[in-house]
């Protein structure tokens, strides 16, 4: 058995007490493309939490939620490995608790099924688990920042927990949270890295990400404590944006002319960028596709870039659009897939003429 690796839990559930007025639409989703995130070994590096062999947990009843979170817990502790939870839901604070609603609670502490506590819980799994030696909790819920609060005394509930290292990522502080916004803006980052940061993204990287692109109606609270002996690094993904690009644009500042080459190319269909040798054409733009760098840089602006380079011909230049493309145009796949002959170049042209007009597809060369 591996020792010291990496397992990871999402937990997403509506909440039936609530009513179909409270139903969070794309908590589904949310959910599925955290998950991919942390368990894509080029990201999250993080293997199944549960001794089924599964990472993601939909709709769970009470009873089920703490079945698992038992699972998971006692996995860790036996493989000696870090620990990364999510929950993805409904919560709520009443008398400085912070508790999550699973498909089957109710809001009400008196009910016959009352919300689930779920930071005392963690308190209470952590107990007893030396060889669990670090946790990442990250809560996507209203009022989720009480969960950061009740996390703070941890360290202090058992004299074994001083020796671990957590960090807490939650959506909001006690404001509510939306429509699983910060789940899908977090896992975004994971999957597309970011260029301001090192080779390892943390919490406090993502909130700082998620702060300076505006993206949510509410501010993440971030919290970490460090007990351990720095064998379990606390890191929640690999960083996606390469070595190459983190150095190029790592200190990266817009200027005016960010801003005018933007608003050229959302006027016109083809837009040459010229300037002496040496003045930042290339990295310019490089920039465009890195909207983390300025809140003037469109979500996914430009869709395909190659550096051209003195041995480049046709065909190794296609094949690097075609490759991108892929990835960033909805449909070019099939489109591509379904073209014949071998002219990569040609297959190309035909593949982007079936993409809907209204599709936006921009392809940087520099």
């Amino acid at each position: 058995m591996v020792k010291g690796g990496r397992l990871s839990l999402v937990i997403g559930s509506q909440c039936e007490s609530l009513g179909p007025g409270r139903h969070l639409e794309p908590l589904s989703r949310a959910a599925r493309q955290l998950d991919t995130a942390l368990t894509d070994p080029e990201t999250g590096g993080c293997s199944a939490a549960l001794p089924d062999g599964r990472s993601l947990l939909l709709d769970p009843g009470t009873a089920r939620l703490d079945t698992a979170l038992v699972d998971a817990f006692a996995r860790a502790d036996e493989q000696r490995a870090s620990l990364v939870l999510a929950y993805i839901g409904h919560g709520l604070r009443t008398d400085k608790e912070y508790y999550v609603l699973p498909r089957n609670a109710e809001e009400n502490r008196a009910a016959r099924r009352p919300p689930y506590p779920l930071t005392r819980r963690i308190a209470d799994l952590l107990s007893g688990r030396p060889g669990l030696r670090s946790l990442t909790l990250i809560l996507d819920t209203c009022e989720s920042g009480q969960g950061a609060a009740n996390a703070a005394e941890w360290a202090v509930l058992n004299d074994e927990d001083m020796k671990r290292r957590f960090q807490v990522l939650t959506a909001s502080s006690l404001q509510p949270a939306y429509h699983c916004a910060f789940s899908l803006e977090t896992a975004h980052i994971l999957r597309d890295g970011h260029v301001r940061h090192g080779r390892f993204l943390r919490c406090a990287d993502i909130k700082e990400a998620l702060v300076q692109r505006d993206c949510l109606e509410h501010l993440p609270v971030c919290l970490g404590f460090d007990g351990g002996d720095g064998s379990h690094d606390l890191w929640l993904a690999q960083n996606r944006a390469t070595a190459d690009l983190r150095a190029e644009l790592g200190h990266f500042e817009a200027t005016g002319e960010l801003g005018r080459v933007v608003a050229t190319v959302e006027k016109h269909p083809l837009t040459v960028v010229r300037a002496a040798a040496g003045s930042g054409k290339t990295t310019l733009l490089t920039a465009l596709t890195r909207p983390e760098l300025d809140r003037g840089i469109p979500e996914k602006f430009v869709q395909a870039l190659h550096r051209l380079d003195p041995a480049d011909d046709a065909r190794r230049v296609a094949t690097s659009l075609a490759e991108q493309l892929r990835n960033t145009v909805p449909g070019f796949s099939q489109a591509y897939d379904g073209t014949t002959g071998n002219d990569v170049g040609l297959s190309l042209v035909k593949a982007l003429a079936g993409i809907p007009r209204e599709t936006p597809v921009r392809i940087a060369l520099g």
